[in-house]
């Protein structure tokens, strides 16, 4: 009987690494990364061979062409495997992050945020490798020339992929660093700026390939160095056509680096222009581009908790008053106004508070006031304040109204049903008019805008006569020779009444 073969366990740090490298992200990043340096690779050796014009003194043999192709053959590979064992064991934190998810640690962060770059100056250290090796391979020639030709065309066609791995790699791990710099500083050393790109992509993708075109059509000029042959012309389309491709390929992948987050911000924008505080754009970049992102998400956030308090308030004091606070800069300083003042009061609430449910007895009031509130807002007032199973409402402050009087009798006298079909207990309405002062009253961090003067007691005082009154509903005869004619019609004059705290007796109304 064979005993079962058992396989070596992994160490537990490479365990994560396994689990996450299988991920389409994590694919997509290496096989592009390899695609692109690869093909990097082969074209130096192409235009070496079979497009730049080799040096007169280089007498190239068939055993090196074939002795270089097995090195290009070899190294390549071997420079593949270094490079993703190299990034796969520099990326463990960030791997075992990707496994647990969560808020990154911050040398998690670092290491993401800065993913691109670290990952193109490892590509820049094997092209570097690579240069290196062939130089010293075509040594054997015996031309300086050569191996002054072998080095420039390798760094070159190097730092073009060096440059194209970064804007592949910046693009393919957008959602990852987005995730990574949620709720963090978008600040990041390692992020390159956009005119760096722009300048760097020029320079790969333009200066470059128009510096070869030029040594190449100055050989001809140094025939004792460079035999002037048919290879020049030939050389010189080829280039030019290369810096046609590569110059369109470069400048499409930095353009769509940065417009690809301008066009997030610009349709989230339209989101907001549209009424939506909800949205915000992804942050994956350290740049310019990073901080406007995170400056148009903080922007929302403002605006979002503006629009909040402005609900707010306005649920209390109407939209007007909002508009009117907005107008004046924030500042409702004194004034004298002419305002009518509206008192509304439950009776009996407290007994039905003590033999009712918490739920239940907020339930209750928030439907009165609810129908308070709909009334004065629908005439213009605000509900300056509830106190209890009460509130004050003010006609003409600080929003001013054509007949503040007119508009309180009309708010008192619609209440009045709406109240008892609301609700069995019993209450009492009064309305009052006159000059108050009306303004912010408070700390310094804690306002509250009110009004004070004799209108506001003399309401008080008409409030707690209606509720033994049988209309419920009382107002000074005052006010209703303030009224407009139509809504002074629907109200009538009544008995005098000395109302507690005062010596001149109160002519009443009371609605028809």
């Amino acid at each position: 009987m064979t005993r079962p073969v058992r396989l070596p366990e992994l160490p537990e740090s490479f365990v994560p690494i396994f689990n996450q490298f299988l991920k389409p992200i994590t694919l997509a990043y290496a096989a592009a990364l390899v695609f692109t340096n690869s093909i990097g690779a082969v074209m130096s050796f192409v235009l070496l061979r079979y497009v730049l014009p080799h040096p007169a003194n280089a007498e190239i043999t068939p055993e090196i062409r074939s002795s270089n192709t097995v090195l290009l053959s070899t190294v390549l590979p071997l420079s593949i495997a270094f490079g993703i064992t190299i990034s796969a064991w520099a990326g463990r934190p960030i791997f075992r992050w990707m496994e647990q998810g969560g808020m990154p640690n911050p040398r998690q962060h670092a290491l993401i945020v800065s993913a691109p770059a670290r990952q193109t100056a490892l590509i820049a250290a094997l092209w570097v490798l690579v240069t290196t090796t062939f130089a010293i391979s075509v040594t054997r020639v015996g031309s300086p020339q050569l191996v002054l030709m072998v080095t420039l065309t390798f760094l070159s066609v190097g730092l073009t992929c060096c440059a194209i791995s970064y804007f592949v790699a910046e693009r393919i791990l957008r959602r990852l660093i987005s995730d990574a710099m949620h709720g963090v500083s978008v600040e990041s050393r390692s992020a390159t700026s956009v005119t760096m790109r722009l300048v760097t992509m020029w320079i790969i993708t333009a200066a470059l390939p128009l510096f070869w075109i030029a040594l190449v059509v100055g050989f001809r000029f140094l025939s004792s160095i460079f035999p002037d042959t048919n290879q020049t012309a030939t050389a010189v389309a080829i280039l030019g056509i290369l810096t046609i491709v590569v110059g369109f390929l470069g400048m499409a992948v930095v353009a769509r680096s940065i417009s690809d987050p301008v066009k997030q911000v610009s349709a989230a924008m339209e989101a907001v222009k549209g009424g939506r505080y909800d949205i915000s754009v992804p942050i994956y970049d350290g740049s310019e581009i990073g901080r406007l992102q995170y400056g148009f998400n903080q922007m929302v956030h403002g605006l979002a908790e503006r629009e909040r308090l402005s609900d707010m308030f306005g649920r209390r004091v109407g939209t007007d008053v909002v508009r009117e606070v907005l107008d004046r800069g924030g500042s409702l300083g004194g004034e004298s106004r002419y305002v009518a003042v509206m008192f509304v009061d439950l009776v009996g609430s407290s007994r039905r508070i003590e033999a009712l449910p918490p739920y239940r007895v907020v339930a209750m009031l928030n439907e009165f006031f609810e129908v308070v509130v709909d009334t004065v807002h629908t005439h213009g007032g605000i509900v300056n304040k509830f106190t209890g199973d009460a509130a004050l409402a003010v006609f003409g402050a600080p929003v001013s109204l054509p007949n503040v009087a007119s508009a309180a009798l009309a708010a008192a006298r619609e209440l009045r049903p709406r109240i008892q079909a609301t609700t069995t207990l019993n209450f009492g309405v009064g309305v009052s008019a006159g000059y108050v002062v009306a303004g912010n009253v408070g700390a310094r961090n804690r306002l509250e805008y009110t009004v004070i003067g004799d209108p506001v007691n003399e309401a008080a005082r008409l409030k707690e006569l209606a509720k033994a009154w049988p209309g419920r509903v009382l107002a000074s005869f005052d006010v209703l020779q303030k009224a407009d004619a139509h809504e002074s019609a629907r109200w009538l004059p009544t008995t005098s009444v000395t109302l507690r705290g005062r010596i001149a007796p109160t002519r009443l109304a009371v609605p028809r």
